[in-house]
Protein backbone atom coordinates (compact mmCIF):
# COMPACT_ATOMS: atom_id res chain seq x y z
CA UNK A 1 0.00 0.00 0.00
CA UNK A 2 1.46 3.36 -0.99
CA UNK A 3 -0.22 5.18 1.06
CA UNK A 4 0.95 5.52 4.72
CA UNK A 5 1.81 7.52 7.68
CA UNK A 6 0.16 10.04 6.14
CA UNK A 7 2.52 10.17 3.20
CA UNK A 8 1.55 9.15 -0.53
CA UNK A 9 4.27 7.11 -2.24
CA UNK A 10 3.55 6.10 -5.93
CA UNK A 11 3.50 2.58 -6.68
CA UNK A 12 5.72 3.19 -9.75
CA UNK A 13 7.71 6.16 -8.89
CA UNK A 14 7.54 9.95 -9.74
CA UNK A 15 8.81 9.01 -13.37
CA UNK A 16 6.28 5.91 -13.83
CA UNK A 17 4.12 7.19 -16.61
CA UNK A 18 6.90 8.66 -18.44
CA UNK A 19 8.57 5.53 -18.09
CA UNK A 20 6.53 3.68 -19.64
CA UNK A 21 5.63 6.03 -22.39
CA UNK A 22 9.55 5.67 -23.11
CA UNK A 23 9.36 1.78 -22.87
CA UNK A 24 6.43 1.87 -25.31
CA UNK A 25 4.34 0.29 -22.58
CA UNK A 26 0.61 0.86 -23.33
CA UNK A 27 -2.58 1.56 -21.03
CA UNK A 28 -2.59 -1.03 -18.37
CA UNK A 29 -5.56 -1.58 -16.19
CA UNK A 30 -3.70 -3.81 -13.28
CA UNK A 31 -1.23 -0.38 -13.35
CA UNK A 32 -3.61 1.94 -13.04
CA UNK A 33 -6.02 0.06 -10.32
CA UNK A 34 -3.03 -0.26 -8.13
CA UNK A 35 -2.63 3.28 -8.26
CA UNK A 36 -6.24 4.57 -7.99
CA UNK A 37 -6.55 2.19 -5.34
CA UNK A 38 -4.17 3.96 -3.18
CA UNK A 39 -5.56 7.43 -4.41
CA UNK A 40 -8.84 6.15 -2.69
CA UNK A 41 -7.23 5.01 0.22
CA UNK A 42 -5.41 8.43 1.21
CA UNK A 43 -8.24 10.65 0.43
CA UNK A 44 -10.49 8.33 2.86
CA UNK A 45 -8.06 8.73 5.37
CA UNK A 46 -7.80 12.75 5.05
CA UNK A 47 -10.40 14.77 7.01
CA UNK A 48 -13.21 16.46 4.80
CA UNK A 49 -13.45 20.23 5.60
CA UNK A 50 -17.10 19.85 5.30
CA UNK A 51 -17.38 17.40 7.82
CA UNK A 52 -18.76 14.64 6.18
CA UNK A 53 -16.38 12.53 7.68
CA UNK A 54 -14.65 11.54 11.01
CA UNK A 55 -11.39 10.63 12.29
CA UNK A 56 -10.23 7.64 13.22
CA UNK A 57 -6.95 8.32 15.34
CA UNK A 58 -5.57 11.22 17.22
CA UNK A 59 -5.03 14.33 15.15
CA UNK A 60 -0.96 15.73 15.29
CA UNK A 61 -0.70 19.27 14.27
CA UNK A 62 2.64 18.47 13.63
CA UNK A 63 3.93 21.50 16.21
CA UNK A 64 1.10 23.94 14.93
CA UNK A 65 -1.72 25.29 16.37
CA UNK A 66 -5.18 25.38 15.28
CA UNK A 67 -6.77 29.31 14.16
CA UNK A 68 -9.27 30.78 13.35
CA UNK A 69 -11.59 28.40 14.60
CA UNK A 70 -15.02 29.45 15.22
CA UNK A 71 -15.98 31.15 18.97
CA UNK A 72 -18.64 29.40 19.96
CA UNK A 73 -21.41 30.30 22.68
CA UNK A 74 -22.18 28.26 26.16
CA UNK A 75 -25.17 26.77 24.27
CA UNK A 76 -22.86 25.13 21.35
CA UNK A 77 -18.91 25.50 22.32
CA UNK A 78 -16.18 25.83 20.17
CA UNK A 79 -14.24 22.83 22.20
CA UNK A 80 -16.13 19.61 23.46
CA UNK A 81 -15.52 16.69 24.31
CA UNK A 82 -17.67 13.42 23.21
CA UNK A 83 -21.05 13.88 22.44
CA UNK A 84 -21.34 16.29 24.97
CA UNK A 85 -21.78 19.33 22.40
CA UNK A 86 -23.31 22.10 25.09
CA UNK A 87 -20.37 21.62 28.05
CA UNK A 88 -16.93 22.94 26.43
CA UNK A 89 -14.74 25.81 25.67
CA UNK A 90 -15.83 28.90 23.78
CA UNK A 91 -14.54 32.50 23.58
CA UNK A 92 -17.16 35.00 23.91
CA UNK A 93 -15.50 38.06 23.42
CA UNK A 94 -11.75 39.73 22.31
CA UNK A 95 -8.87 38.33 24.68
CA UNK A 96 -11.32 36.19 26.53
CA UNK A 97 -11.60 32.75 27.02
CA UNK A 98 -14.89 30.85 28.69
CA UNK A 99 -16.40 27.54 30.28
CA UNK A 100 -19.58 26.49 29.62
CA UNK A 101 -21.48 23.22 31.52
CA UNK A 102 -24.88 21.92 30.53
CA UNK A 103 -25.11 25.05 28.21
CA UNK A 104 -24.44 27.61 30.49
CA UNK A 105 -21.11 29.86 30.88
CA UNK A 106 -19.67 28.90 34.64
CA UNK A 107 -15.88 30.54 33.94
CA UNK A 108 -14.50 33.41 32.19
CA UNK A 109 -10.44 34.27 31.74
CA UNK A 110 -9.67 37.57 30.87
CA UNK A 111 -6.65 39.59 30.33
CA UNK A 112 -7.88 40.71 34.18
CA UNK A 113 -8.19 37.38 35.55
CA UNK A 114 -10.45 34.07 36.73
CA UNK A 115 -13.61 34.54 36.85
CA UNK A 116 -16.19 32.01 38.56
CA UNK A 117 -19.87 32.53 38.04
CA UNK A 118 -19.21 36.01 36.95
CA UNK A 119 -16.92 38.64 34.59
CA UNK A 120 -13.35 38.55 36.60
CA UNK A 121 -12.54 42.39 37.75
CA UNK A 122 -9.84 41.24 40.22
CA UNK A 123 -7.42 38.01 40.00
CA UNK A 124 -10.05 35.82 41.31
CA UNK A 125 -13.42 36.54 41.15
CA UNK A 126 -15.98 34.29 42.54
CA UNK A 127 -19.36 34.69 42.96
CA UNK A 128 -21.53 32.28 44.97
CA UNK A 129 -20.40 29.41 48.09
CA UNK A 130 -16.66 28.71 47.31
CA UNK A 131 -14.62 25.72 48.55
CA UNK A 132 -11.04 25.64 48.65
CA UNK A 133 -9.64 22.32 49.40
CA UNK A 134 -5.97 21.66 49.73
CA UNK A 135 -3.10 19.23 51.31
CA UNK A 136 -2.96 18.09 54.44
CA UNK A 137 -4.30 20.69 57.07
CA UNK A 138 -4.08 23.62 54.38
CA UNK A 139 -6.76 24.50 51.97
CA UNK A 140 -6.14 28.10 50.94
CA UNK A 141 -3.09 30.80 51.40
CA UNK A 142 -3.45 34.12 50.41
CA UNK A 143 -0.23 36.31 50.07
CA UNK A 144 0.05 40.20 49.12
CA UNK A 145 3.96 39.49 47.85
CA UNK A 146 6.80 37.02 47.67
CA UNK A 147 9.86 37.22 48.13
CA UNK A 148 11.87 36.25 51.69
CA UNK A 149 11.59 39.06 54.00
CA UNK A 150 7.68 39.81 52.83
CA UNK A 151 6.54 36.17 52.70
CA UNK A 152 3.71 36.72 55.42
CA UNK A 153 0.40 35.02 54.47
CA UNK A 154 -2.85 34.50 55.54
CA UNK A 155 -3.45 30.48 55.80
CA UNK A 156 -7.34 29.23 56.09
CA UNK A 157 -7.69 25.59 56.92
CA UNK A 158 -8.26 22.51 59.67
CA UNK A 159 -6.65 20.67 61.67
CA UNK A 160 -7.05 16.86 60.52
CA UNK A 161 -10.40 17.63 58.82
CA UNK A 162 -12.11 18.80 62.34
CA UNK A 163 -10.74 21.93 63.75
CA UNK A 164 -10.63 24.80 61.41
CA UNK A 165 -8.53 27.46 61.62
CA UNK A 166 -7.31 31.17 60.10
CA UNK A 167 -3.99 32.03 60.99
CA UNK A 168 -1.07 34.24 60.06
CA UNK A 169 1.97 32.31 58.70
CA UNK A 170 5.22 32.33 56.28
CA UNK A 171 4.13 30.94 52.71
CA UNK A 172 6.25 27.17 52.22
CA UNK A 173 8.06 28.21 55.33
CA UNK A 174 9.61 31.20 53.70
CA UNK A 175 12.64 33.33 55.65
CA UNK A 176 10.18 36.12 57.05
CA UNK A 177 9.79 37.17 60.80
CA UNK A 178 7.01 35.94 62.79
CA UNK A 179 3.94 37.79 61.85
CA UNK A 180 0.58 38.78 63.71
CA UNK A 181 -2.61 38.89 62.23
CA UNK A 182 -4.47 41.95 61.95
CA UNK A 183 -7.93 42.51 61.45
CA UNK A 184 -9.34 46.07 59.81
CA UNK A 185 -12.18 47.90 58.91
CA UNK A 186 -11.50 51.23 56.84
CA UNK A 187 -8.13 50.34 56.19
CA UNK A 188 -7.74 50.83 60.22
CA UNK A 189 -6.36 47.89 62.31
CA UNK A 190 -9.03 47.27 65.32
CA UNK A 191 -7.48 43.84 66.30
CA UNK A 192 -4.25 42.44 66.68
CA UNK A 193 -2.67 38.90 67.55
CA UNK A 194 0.52 38.96 68.10
CA UNK A 195 2.76 35.76 67.53
CA UNK A 196 2.59 35.13 70.75
CA UNK A 197 -1.03 34.81 71.06
CA UNK A 198 -1.53 37.89 72.37
CA UNK A 199 -4.54 39.58 71.53
CA UNK A 200 -4.93 43.91 71.45
CA UNK A 201 -8.19 45.47 70.58
CA UNK A 202 -7.50 49.05 69.62
CA UNK A 203 -4.01 48.66 69.88
CA UNK A 204 -1.18 46.70 68.39
CA UNK A 205 1.32 47.72 71.28
CA UNK A 206 0.06 44.58 73.36
CA UNK A 207 0.71 45.05 77.14
CA UNK A 208 -0.92 41.80 78.16
CA UNK A 209 -2.77 38.67 77.31
CA UNK A 210 -5.74 40.70 75.92
CA UNK A 211 -5.16 44.31 76.18
CA UNK A 212 -8.12 46.65 75.21
CA UNK A 213 -7.94 50.38 74.45
CA UNK A 214 -10.55 52.74 73.65
CA UNK A 215 -10.53 55.71 71.45
CA UNK A 216 -12.27 58.25 73.89
CA UNK A 217 -10.27 61.18 75.40
CA UNK A 218 -12.13 61.03 78.71
CA UNK A 219 -10.67 57.39 79.30
CA UNK A 220 -8.21 55.25 79.37
CA UNK A 221 -7.55 51.45 78.93
CA UNK A 222 -7.91 48.57 80.39
CA UNK A 223 -5.96 45.09 80.84
CA UNK A 224 -6.65 41.48 81.19
CA UNK A 225 -3.96 38.85 82.52
CA UNK A 226 -1.15 41.16 82.92
CA UNK A 227 1.68 38.52 84.38
CA UNK A 228 2.53 39.93 88.12
CA UNK A 229 4.40 36.69 88.65
CA UNK A 230 4.37 33.38 87.65
CA UNK A 231 0.52 32.02 87.98
CA UNK A 232 -0.58 35.54 88.91
CA UNK A 233 -2.58 37.72 86.62
CA UNK A 234 -5.13 40.43 86.97
CA UNK A 235 -7.81 43.04 85.65
CA UNK A 236 -6.58 46.15 85.48
CA UNK A 237 -8.53 49.04 83.96
CA UNK A 238 -7.79 52.61 83.93
CA UNK A 239 -11.14 53.06 82.48
CA UNK A 240 -13.11 52.35 85.54
CA UNK A 241 -10.72 53.76 88.17
CA UNK A 242 -10.45 56.87 86.22
CA UNK A 243 -14.20 57.61 86.88
CA UNK A 244 -15.29 57.11 90.47
CA UNK A 245 -18.97 58.31 92.09
CA UNK A 246 -20.35 58.68 95.34
CA UNK A 247 -23.59 57.05 94.34
CA UNK A 248 -23.99 54.24 91.93
CA UNK A 249 -24.14 50.11 92.32
CA UNK A 250 -21.10 47.92 93.22
CA UNK A 251 -20.09 45.24 90.76
CA UNK A 252 -18.95 41.86 92.66
CA UNK A 253 -17.45 38.74 91.32
CA UNK A 254 -19.07 35.89 92.94
CA UNK A 255 -17.49 32.40 93.70
CA UNK A 256 -18.02 31.22 90.28
CA UNK A 257 -15.91 34.02 88.72
CA UNK A 258 -18.80 35.92 87.50
CA UNK A 259 -19.17 39.71 87.33
CA UNK A 260 -22.89 40.44 88.51
CA UNK A 261 -24.33 43.92 89.60
CA UNK A 262 -25.28 43.84 93.32
CA UNK A 263 -28.60 45.15 94.30
CA UNK A 264 -30.76 46.28 97.44
CA UNK A 265 -34.26 47.06 95.85
CA UNK A 266 -37.05 45.34 97.22
CA UNK A 267 -38.41 44.36 93.62
CA UNK A 268 -35.08 41.90 93.63
CA UNK A 269 -36.28 40.22 97.22
CA UNK A 270 -38.47 37.82 98.15
CA UNK A 271 -39.91 36.16 101.95
CA UNK A 272 -38.45 39.10 103.77
CA UNK A 273 -38.63 38.96 107.50
CA UNK A 274 -36.98 40.66 110.18
CA UNK A 275 -33.43 40.07 110.97
CA UNK A 276 -33.21 37.98 113.91
CA UNK A 277 -29.52 37.30 115.27
CA UNK A 278 -27.95 40.03 116.76
CA UNK A 279 -25.69 41.33 119.33
CA UNK A 280 -25.19 37.98 121.08
CA UNK A 281 -23.88 36.54 117.89
CA UNK A 282 -21.61 39.71 117.02
CA UNK A 283 -19.60 38.47 120.24
CA UNK A 284 -18.98 35.30 118.98
CA UNK A 285 -16.71 37.00 115.98
CA UNK A 286 -13.11 37.17 115.96
CA UNK A 287 -12.04 40.07 114.56
CA UNK A 288 -8.40 39.87 113.17
CA UNK A 289 -5.61 41.53 111.07
CA UNK A 290 -3.43 40.12 108.68
CA UNK A 291 -1.46 40.14 105.66
CA UNK A 292 -2.60 38.64 101.97
CA UNK A 293 -0.28 36.27 100.72
CA UNK A 294 -0.07 38.34 96.93
CA UNK A 295 -0.06 41.78 98.80
CA UNK A 296 3.49 42.02 100.52
CA UNK A 297 3.23 43.59 103.63
CA UNK A 298 0.36 45.22 103.67
CA UNK A 299 -1.60 44.77 107.10
CA UNK A 300 -5.49 44.06 106.27
CA UNK A 301 -8.31 43.92 108.81
CA UNK A 302 -11.23 41.83 108.55
CA UNK A 303 -13.11 38.17 109.74
CA UNK A 304 -12.05 34.32 108.70
CA UNK A 305 -14.61 32.92 106.39
CA UNK A 306 -14.27 29.44 107.95
CA UNK A 307 -14.89 31.38 111.58
CA UNK A 308 -18.00 33.38 110.46
CA UNK A 309 -19.20 29.64 108.92
CA UNK A 310 -18.46 28.51 112.19
CA UNK A 311 -20.63 30.97 113.85
CA UNK A 312 -23.75 29.63 111.84
CA UNK A 313 -23.50 32.92 109.82
CA UNK A 314 -23.76 31.21 106.58
CA UNK A 315 -26.07 33.74 104.92
CA UNK A 316 -23.03 36.07 105.17
CA UNK A 317 -20.17 33.38 103.65
CA UNK A 318 -19.51 32.87 99.92
CA UNK A 319 -18.94 29.37 98.92
CA UNK A 320 -16.58 28.08 95.89
CA UNK A 321 -17.91 24.89 94.05
CA UNK A 322 -16.94 22.73 96.28
CA UNK A 323 -19.02 24.21 99.05
CA UNK A 324 -16.48 25.74 100.90
CA UNK A 325 -16.16 29.13 102.17
CA UNK A 326 -14.40 31.44 99.60
CA UNK A 327 -15.45 35.14 100.53
CA UNK A 328 -17.66 36.95 102.50
CA UNK A 329 -20.58 39.76 101.69
CA UNK A 330 -18.87 42.44 103.97
CA UNK A 331 -21.62 44.62 102.58
CA UNK A 332 -24.60 42.53 103.48
CA UNK A 333 -23.25 42.00 107.02
CA UNK A 334 -24.61 45.42 108.51
CA UNK A 335 -27.86 43.67 108.98
CA UNK A 336 -26.17 41.81 111.48
CA UNK A 337 -24.17 45.25 112.74
CA UNK A 338 -27.42 47.00 113.31
CA UNK A 339 -29.59 44.40 114.62
CA UNK A 340 -26.55 44.24 117.20
CA UNK A 341 -26.38 48.02 117.56
CA UNK A 342 -30.40 48.63 117.85
CA UNK A 343 -29.84 45.67 120.57
CA UNK A 344 -27.23 47.64 122.53
CA UNK A 345 -28.69 50.55 122.38
CA UNK A 346 -32.40 49.28 124.13
CA UNK A 347 -30.05 47.83 127.04
CA UNK A 348 -28.10 51.30 127.20
CA UNK A 349 -31.84 53.13 127.12
CA UNK A 350 -33.16 50.70 129.89
CA UNK A 351 -29.80 51.31 132.30
CA UNK A 352 -30.68 55.03 131.50
CA UNK A 353 -33.79 54.80 132.79
CA UNK A 354 -33.10 52.53 135.84
CA UNK A 355 -30.74 55.56 136.12
CA UNK A 356 -32.94 57.79 136.14
CA UNK A 357 -35.17 56.74 138.89
CA UNK A 358 -32.15 56.16 140.91
CA UNK A 359 -31.16 59.74 140.75
CA UNK A 360 -35.17 61.15 141.39
CA UNK A 361 -35.40 58.71 144.21
CA UNK A 362 -35.85 61.09 147.52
Amino acid sequence: MAWAGGNFTRVYGTTGWTNDASSGTGIEPGRHDTQDNDLADGITACINKDGSNAMTGNLNLGNNRPININAGTAAAPAVCVGGDTNTGIFGPAADTWAVAANGAEVARITTTGLGVQTTPSVALHTIGNTTFRGTANIAAAFQAATGATNDACLMIGSTNGNTPFIEASKLNGGAGSATSLHIKTDNTTRVTVNATGEVGIGTSSIGGNLDVRTPYADADDFVVGVNLSPGNYYFKSKLIGRHTTSGGTAVVIDAGHIVQKQTSSLKYKTDVQDYPKGLATVKQLRPVQYKGINDGDKIFAGLIAEEVHEAGLTEFVVYDSNNEPEALAYGNMVALAFKAIQELSAKVEALEAQLALITEAP
